[in-house]
């Protein structure tokens, strides 16, 4: 049930839903073993002869030379095919015997926007193991764009348990960023439930908050009763040009917290925003941190120290 104070940005939350479309149907059809989407959202079936699918063969072997999309002629070619290409070029990422070439096919699908490949790369994604080739696989799947994408990426995440081995909620979010007209209103919404993993949320709204989205940020810091949300949003918040007091007070008071996760985020969240910080609040940020490097653990002290270092102190 939505709390109280969340019904004050119900307005905002409206406006940004209710652009969703109907999501096109997740099918994968079958080629030689490998995935290859079906044709949606915006994208008609493009049914290539055997002369393009030779060439398109011919680019993607030349593809395996390029080291990045920069003076590469394979990887402009095949975004020029555009949607033709695109099943041939999701069948060459699915098989892994390509190496670090599969990487940029997958950039190909996301230049295009081609949206029916979306989910099929965050299928892909979700099991690889290799954690460069993930990023990769699934920030392109943002790219390639579409409703069914995100519901694939805000499936997985919902799922993902915060602080478990690896970077896939990295990569996930890599993912997400691209969705700023769905992500926010979805994570403002499983953010607020109260549970144990807010915070996780709180960084997918900190990744798509855009300087029209601050306000909301200012009002939220204070309200979620969870400080490693507050001081997400608070740092968020003066990143996009916020000044109000509280967003300062937030950061400086996890210093004085005896949590030591709360005393890490804010020393972590204060570099970020080192720049922002006027001189005075800058000066008692100092003070904390050696204060709070009294008893440390090495992790802790490490990362304070870094804080020190940051801030001229």
């Amino acid at each position: 049930m939505k709390t109280a104070w969340l019904a004050c940005f119900g307005a905002m939350v409206a406006t940004a839903g209710c652009a969703q479309t109907a999501d096109a149907p997740a099918v994968a059809a079958k080629t030689s073993g490998s995935p290859v989407a079906s044709a949606g959202e915006g994208h008609r079936a493009a049914h290539a002869d055997a002369a393009t699918i030779a060439r398109v063969k011919s680019e993607l072997s030349r593809l395996v030379a390029c080291k990045s999309e920069l003076d590469c002629d394979a990887f402009d070619s095949l975004v020029d095919l555009g949607d033709v290409a695109a099943p041939e070029v999701l069948s060459f990422v699915a098989d892994r015997s390509h190496g670090d070439a599969r990487r940029l096919a997958a950039r190909v699908l996301g230049r295009m926007h081609y949206a029916p490949a979306g989910p099929p790369l965050v299928a892909l994604g979700n099991g690889e193991p290799d954690v460069m080739a993930q990023m990769d696989l699934l920030r392109a799947a943002g790219d390639c764009g579409g409703d069914a994408t995100f519901d694939a990426l805000a499936a997985e995440y919902a799922r993902e348990i915060a602080g478990a081995p690896g970077e896939h909620l990295v990569a996930l979010r890599d993912g997400l960023r691209a969705f700023h007209t769905r992500a926010l209103p979805w994570a403002l919404e499983a953010m607020t439930r109260g549970d144990t993993h807010a915070e996780k949320y709180a960084d997918v709204l900190c990744d798509v908050a855009k300087p029209a989205d601050r306000d909301t940020l200012v009002a939220l810091v204070g309200r979620t009763k969870n400080y490693r949300v507050d001081d997400r949003l608070a740092a968020k918040a003066l990143a996009l040009g916020a000044t109000d007091d509280k967003l300062y007070d937030t950061l400086l008071a996890g210093l004085e917290s005896e949590n030591a996760d709360d005393r890490s985020d804010a020393a972590t969240l204060l570099r970020v925003v080192s720049r922002q910080l006027p001189e005075s609040r800058k000066q008692k940020a100092v003070e904390l941190l050696h204060r709070a490097m009294i008893g440390a653990n090495p992790a802790l002290a490490s990362n304070l120290q870094q804080s020190l270092v940051k801030l001229g102190g």
